[in-house]
């Protein structure tokens, strides 16, 4: 499901490749940092913020619901 939700990211679709290369569930998505995807998966800047912003996004939602 990280794959095709990374692919819905305009600038990202060449990227949701990697997520699903490195077998990166909904868990691992949310413990990621933006150093992670940067230097650790080499995602250029733009597609990591996109990325990143939606790990956020996401933890956000969630803290909202407790």
């Amino acid at each position: 499901k990280v794959f095709s939700f990374v692919q819905t990211l305009t600038g990202c679709e060449d990227q949701a490749k990697l997520f699903k290369d490195e077998m990166i569930d909904g868990e691992a998505f949310l413990l990621l940092t933006q150093a992670d995807i940067v230097k650790i998966m080499s995602v250029k800047l733009g597609p990591a913020l996109k990325i990143y912003n939606a790990i956020l996004m996401f933890k956000n939602a969630d803290d909202s619901l407790k």
